[in-house]
């Protein structure tokens, strides 16, 4: 090896010797030492579920396979007599109670399965039967048009009355299904829970806090059709402590979907929610936010205050 080579070799070698000494004493001196991270490294951090959404999941339908005979419906619909074989004599409010099944072959050729359900308001005059259900799925739920299974109105029951939450929403009802406007971030206590329509399996009696006024909720069970569940209507933490800024007198506005001038955009957005439309603009001095509600409310933003 000629001399500029070999010397060029020797530098070499001690460049790296003193690479792999500072290595490994920031393995034990603290010096933060960065590896490759490769794709088999990453993993998917889990998203953390919130006290709210535990509980609604103990609102769910039944997978099939878990049906036992004298599970009950509820009939929400008189329309169930159009779907169900064997009887014009069901109407909303009735109880199916479920008396098993059969697998048979269908007209295409397929298997197909078909429930038998007794009228317990009627036992002896009406069987039900030719309800079918598609085979090969017994591990997921099966849900019976214009119906809801009990089991999830009871497991409502057992979990919500007599507890003490936050309501989260101002849109209440009477005990017929009407609407009323109500209050939002108070503390209620739920007293009664009833079964209410498929698109919301229950409907959601409480009081306030004075145990005076009532009011009503209605509540989707926990499934894929989920349209309103028990995290998007209640908290278990008094929402208050989330809007420490947020001064008494706008807070009770807040709690009445009230608006008050001086407001900023947080105040506004948590007393009447997300607006429709905004629109922006500015001049030389001032940055200006039109905010439109869908039923026809318009606010004007000056720097981010509310200026009505």
């Amino acid at each position: 090896m000629t001399q500029p080579l070999k010397k060029l070799s020797n530098t070499y070698t001690i460049m790296m010797s003193v690479i792999t000494a500072l290595a490994l004493q920031g393995c034990f001196t603290g010096i933060e030492y960065t590896p490759t991270i490769t794709y088999k490294d990453v993993k998917k951090e889990k998203i953390k579920t919130s006290e709210e959404q535990a509980i609604a999941s103990g609102f769910s339908p039944e997978n099939f396979s878990d049906w036992k005979p004298g599970k009950e419906f509820y009939v929400t619909d008189d329309k169930i007599g159009w779907i169900i074989n064997g009887t014009s004599d069901l109407h909303r409010g009735d109880t199916l109670v479920y008396a098993g099944c059969r697998n048979t072959m269908s007209l295409t050729g397929g298997e197909a399965r078909y429930l038998s359900f007794i009228n317990r308001r009627n036992p002896a005059d009406t069987v039900i039967t030719r309800l079918t259900a598609p085979a090969g799925q017994d591990a997921t739920p099966y849900r019976v048009p214009f119906t809801i299974e009990m089991s999830v109105i009871d497991s409502m029951r057992k979990t919500l009355a007599g507890n003490r939450y936050f309501i989260k929403t101002n849109l209440w009802y009477d005990r017929d299904g009407d609407t009323r406007k109500g209050r939002k971030f108070i503390p209620v206590t739920i007293t009664e829970i009833r079964p209410f329509s498929e698109e919301y399996a229950a409907i959601i009696t409480f009081k306030d806090e004075s145990g005076n006024s009532e009011g009503n909720v209605l509540m989707s069970q926990n499934d894929a059709n989920s349209i309103r569940g028990f995290e998007t209507l209640f908290s278990i933490s008094n929402p208050r402590l989330l809007y420490p800024e947020v001064t008494d007198a706008n807070w009770t506005s807040i709690q009445n979907s009230r608006v008050n001038d001086g407001m900023t955009r947080a105040e506004v957005q948590a007393s009447l929610g997300t607006p429709a439309t905004i629109d922006r603009g500015h001049n030389q001095s001032a940055a200006y936010e039109r905010w439109i509600y869908q039923d026809g409310i318009t606010l004007v933003f000056i720097d981010g205050i509310l200026h009505r």
